[in-house]
């Protein structure tokens, strides 16, 4: 579910009260730290589509050819998806950045990227082709990158991974990107998460 604004704010100012940073900073971790205490997200009109949940319900899903396992459920984890973007964004502009607006096929693109990775136990950027070529025709984007990480179980330690690492750190403050789509899904208890980032 797509959060409000001032409910995004009031779910950050509790995840960092709650929770607490790591230094790690490798994008894959098998000493994952202590889960995110859960939290209650204020009720709001949605669709539930195969664990992707979405305020938006005038945006037409794309069919993808990844992330349609049957026999491995995977929900997202919206609390967290919400202060991660609210993170990047303050990240962002305290670079002198825009903030990145999110997309609904974007965030949804990313869910389906995270799941398969689960159900497959295979943590690469094999989908990203398509990925590329659904927000090219569903969206009209202009160019797209992809991060990817596992085993951070805060949205501060896994904004903080990607930022310690060049390539990903590149994604997050590239000027030219105006959207993004993120979604972190945890499995045996820890986070596998995407992010898309398009202009």
């Amino acid at each position: 579910m797509r959060l409000s604004l001032k409910a995004i704010y009031a779910i950050v100012f509790n995840l960092i009260l709650l929770s607490s940073c790591s230094n790690d900073d490798d994008m894959k971790t098998t000493d994952p730290e202590n889960a995110t205490p859960s939290m209650e997200v204020p009720t709001e009109p949605m669709t539930n589509i195969d664990g992707f949940t979405t305020s938006d319900t005038k945006t037409e899903l794309p069919e993808t050819t990844f992330g349609n396992e049957t026999d491995c459920s995977q929900s997202e984890d919206d609390a967290f998806n919400a202060a991660f973007i609210v993170l990047v964004n303050k990240h962002r502009e305290s670079i002198n950045l825009n903030p990145l607006m999110e997309g609904t096929v974007a965030n949804y693109l990313a869910f389906k990227h995270s799941k398969h990775m689960i159900c497959q136990n295979d943590f690469n950027h094999s989908n990203f082709n398509e990925t590329n070529n659904i927000l090219s025709r569903e969206v009209n984007s202009r160019g797209s990158a992809e991060n990817i990480i596992q085993g951070y179980n805060t949205p501060e330690s896994m904004l903080e991974g990607w930022l310690n690492s060049p390539p990903h750190k590149m994604s997050i403050e590239n000027p030219s990107y105006t959207h993004t789509g993120f979604s972190a899904v945890k499995a045996n208890g820890r986070y596998w998460g995407t992010q898309l980032f398009y202009r």
